[in-house]
Formats: C-alpha cells, structure tokens, sequence
C-alpha cells in the first residue's frame, strides 16, 4: 500500500513534471535497504548528486548514499564489488565492463564531450601542432588518452616519436603540472579545464584553451562536434527487478540537467562541494559542458559509431567487441 512518504514522493516527482511508472508495481515494490550512487569529480556527479536528492527516489530505498569515485579503474572495481549500485561511467568503461561478463546494463547518456587541450604555448592551434611538443594527459588507456591518441593517428603524428605524452594519474593532477609550470600543455577535462584556465590568471600564468577536442573530433571523423563521453550504468539485477526505478533514475537524469541547465550557480554550489572546488569554477565549467539526456537505446546508433571508432583504435577500449543490445536500456 501506500505510505505518506510514499504519497509526497509521487506528489513531488508529478509537480516536477516527470513520468512515473503505472500500475500496481510502485505500490507493491520492497523498499531497498540502500541505494548507492556513485560519480567522478566532474560533472556527470552534479545530475547524480541532484538525482540522489530527489523525493521519488526515496519510493525505492530506505537509504540513498552518493559516493565519488576518483579514477575508472576504482568506479570498475566498485562496480565489479556490487558497492556502486548506479554510477556514472565513461560510456566505454560500461562496454568493457560488459564484455568481460559484469552484470550491467547503461541507463543512459549524459555528457557528450568535456575535453580540451590548455597550453601556455600561442604555437598550439591544432592536433597537427603537437608535434614536437609535451602533452600531459590523465587517465591512461581510457577515453582522454584514446581519444587525443585517434586525432594524433589521423593527423600523422605518432607518440614518442612525433611528440611526448606524459601521463598524469588524474585531470586534477594535470591542472596543477600546468598551473605550476611544470608543463605546458595538457589535456583536461572539465571542470579541471576551467580551474586550470582561472587559476593560471590568478597567478599571471597565460593559459588558454587552445582546442576544444569535440570540435576537433567532429572536423576529423565527420559528424557533430560531440561524441558519448559518460553516461550511467546500473546494475542488472537492480534493473531487471525494479525496472520502475530504471524509469525514476532516468526521469530524474532528465529532470537533473534541466535544473542544471537553468539553475547555473545552484547547480555549481552542489559540484563546489562534491569537488572541493570554488562554486565559480564549477559555474563556467558547466557552460563548457554538453549535456543533453538521451536513454542508452535511443543513444545506441551514436555510441555504436564512437565505439567502433575507438575498437579499430584499441580494441580493449571496450573489451574487444561491439556489446550487444542487451546492454543498452530503454
């Protein structure tokens, strides 16, 4: 039956103008002990974040924890544990997880590239003028790094002979190389981008961001300016049991970047203190941001293409295939 709680939640996900599940489940689902979502320092974890706080959610567990995870290979093994109920995840990360038989399924996609390429060097105006320079880039092996590394290929550059990667263990670590001067170019996503570009002025460091990679993505492959860089995943047997809470996570996911979206410096007080960083960094990074929710199957034609980009690049990237339809939810 319904409980007051229960009654409010509803009340309160109508008014927000988003679609609840019909029928006689709502009313007849088992709370969940908890329910724990997880995301990066960045923003993907905001929409989470705003998701977490959301009445309707509190019709599905007695307890709702968001939790950040630093790095992909710790959001793998939080997912791989089963700690990490929902996360936000480089779509990749969610294939790969997928091929190699981790009981998940992708809810959505959220963000469609966040990557820039900061320099202190006024030479730096394209992938081609990164030969015979030093590149800083976080996450090893992952989208940054695949990303940057197809652009190179396909501008005739090649790693350690045409110019230098040195990899940084995050894109924190990259902003503060830069800002310290210890390099002078990096690869960053957001929000580092914008603390790197904002912080180097309050220093009288002359950084700007010298290619938005989307845009460089798009010249080179064909296409929009964009690509399926994060989404959310969840865990399958919480998706095939509560397939009700699959619909509340992505009306809320939808609700989420709406609020975002209109409701600039209330969303970057949430990222400022998820990420430890000032609200104003976070409120420019967001304008830097695409967002833009689509459900993982109606996003499947654009990630299918991103995908196969990226496996004739580096097949591991998604664990050597394209995954099948069963990943992708409605």
């Amino acid at each position: 039956m319904f409980t007051r709680r229960r009654l409010l939640a509803q009340s309160a996900l109508t008014a927000a103008g988003l679609a609840l599940p019909r029928g006689p489940a709502v009313a007849e689902l088992a709370l969940l002990d908890q329910l724990v979502l997880s995301g990066p320092p960045s923003p993907p974890s905001i929409i989470l974040a705003r998701v977490a706080s959301q009445e309707a959610l509190k019709m599905h567990a007695k307890t709702i924890r968001f939790e950040q995870w630093k790095s992909p290979d710790q959001l793998r093994a939080g997912v791989l544990s089963g700690s990490y109920h929902v996360a936000a995840t480089p779509v990749n990360v969610a294939a790969n997880l997928y091929n190699k038989g981790a009981p998940i399924r992708l809810l959505d996609v959220t963000v469609w590239g966040v990557l820039s390429i900061v320099t202190t060097d006024s030479g730096i105006t394209s992938i081609a003028d990164l030969k015979g320079r030093e590149i800083a880039v976080p996450f090893r092996g992952d989208v940054p790094d695949i990303v940057l590394r197809v652009l190179l290929r396909k501008a005739g550059l090649t790693p350690g002979s045409d110019l230098k990667i040195t990899y940084v263990g995050s894109p924190i670590e990259g902003m503060q190389l830069l800002v310290a001067r210890s390099v002078s170019t990096a690869l960053l996503p957001e929000p580092a981008t914008t603390a790197a570009l904002i912080r180097g002025k309050g220093i009288g460091l002359v950084l700007r961001k010298a290619i938005d990679v989307q845009d460089a993505w798009g010249k080179t492959m064909g296409g929009p300016s964009r690509f399926p860089q994060a989404g959310t995943l969840i865990q399958a047997k919480l998706a095939d049991e509560h397939p009700e809470l699959v619909r509340t996570l992505g009306a809320a996911a939808r609700e989420a970047i709406a609020w975002i979206k209109d409701n600039g410096p209330s969303a970057a007080r949430v990222g400022a203190e998820q990420f430890r960083l000032d609200a104003e960094i976070i409120l420019q990074s967001l304008k830097a941001t695409q967002l833009e929710w689509k459900s993982a199957s109606a996003a499947k034609a654009e990630i299918e293409r991103f995908f196969g980009i990226l496996a004739d690049f580096e097949p591991a990237a998604i664990g050597g295939k394209l995954p099948d339809e069963r990943l992708y939810l409605d």
